[in-house]
């Protein structure tokens, strides 16, 4: 009961996350989502992604209104921020990606318990799931 009694404890971390974190974080855990993991653990993941995935569809808002604000509309009705405006697109994409979600909660799975079930992760996304409190080491 040991291993996964630490991944399914009641939610017990809180953590103040930017719009940048959550975009680098959403994919791995998404990679873990699709995996074979113990029903409560799976249960807590699914409502962290669930929530992640809110502010994901907001950034994507944000950055075509971004575009589209910047950019040049092309004959096709599409928007590119042309390359004299580059710098100002990524300092205000930039600034959004800083902005901190209001405070999150969620409980860690266990680095353990991804061993046991043989769930394989690249050493940046274990960094940044570690980062950011998703994996407990």
């Amino acid at each position: 009961m040991g291993k996964e009694k630490r991944a399914l404890e009641a939610v017990k971390d809180s953590k103040k996350l930017t719009l940048g974190d959550i975009h680098l974080c959403i994919p791995p855990l998404e990679k873990l989502y699709n995996t074979n993991l113990p029903v409560k653990t799976a249960y807590w993941l699914s409502r962290a992604i669930d929530s992640l995935e809110r502010e994901k569809k907001n950034i994507e808002t944000q950055r075509v209104n971004l575009i589209k604000k910047i950019g040049d509309e092309q004959e096709n009705g599409d928007f590119v921020v042309p390359p004299k405006k580059i710098e100002e697109f990524n300092k205000e994409f930039l600034e959004l990606l800083s902005v901190e979600v209001p405070e999150f909660k969620f409980n860690p799975i266990s680095i353990d318990l991804l061993e046991t079930e043989g769930i394989k992760l690249t050493p940046v996304e274990i960094n940044n799931l570690t980062k950011y409190g998703f994996i407990d080491g």
